[in-house]
């Protein structure tokens, strides 16, 4: 399998990870306002800041459920902000199961299932941002200028376009803002 198949298969796979993370918190969001809970009793809320399911609930949908869905977005545009806005889904998604387990003080199945989602975008995030050089990365991730932090760089080069291969991890330049080329 040639290196740019394998990504594109990677992106995918980000993308439709992404899409049943964006649909389950969504739909649990849903289903959560409409049933009160879904049967859970609200002394599970015992503790947390909350009275209620309803503001679990819209920060499930806006909060988890819209970063899943702007990183879908921008993957499938690849654009060059997909694997940071993936990243914040990715954690997003970690840092929702570590709460809800703590409010609830409890794990069921689900949560484990949800946690590894969250942790395998993260992983492809790392993939494909070309943080590991055996590894394949996007192209399209990488078309963005730059801002070189390094000591001696000299105004020419401090904000330039990314080149092939150059990530933060390998070359001590910052992604900045994207290239007019990368929103083509």
């Amino acid at each position: 399998m040639k290196r740019t198949r394998l990504t594109d298969t990677l992106a995918v796979s980000l993308a439709l990870l992404g899409s049943f993370n964006a649909l389950s918190a969504i739909a649990g969001g849903i289903a959560i306002l409409a049933t009160d809970g879904l049967g859970m009793p609200i002394s599970m809320l015992s503790g947390s800041p909350f009275t209620s399911f309803l503001w679990p609930a819209v920060i499930l949908i806006a909060v988890v459920g819209g970063t899943q869905v702007t990183a879908v977005v921008l993957v499938v545009a690849r654009r060059a902000e997909a694997l940071a806005a993936s990243a914040v889904a990715g954690f997003g998604m970690v840092i929702w199961i570590f709460v809800e387990t703590g409010i609830i003080r409890g794990l069921s199945w689900l949560q484990i299932v949800y946690f590894a989602t969250g942790v395998l975008q993260l992983a492809l995030v790392i993939v494909l941002s070309g943080a590991l050089s055996w590894l394949p990365s996007c192209r399209w991730a990488r078309r963005c200028l730059v801002v070189d932090r390094r000591e001696g760089a000299d105004e020419e080069t401090r904000r330039r376009p990314a080149t092939v291969g150059e990530t933060p991890f390998r070359s001590g330049v910052f992604p900045c803002a994207p290239t007019e080329e990368a929103s083509r």
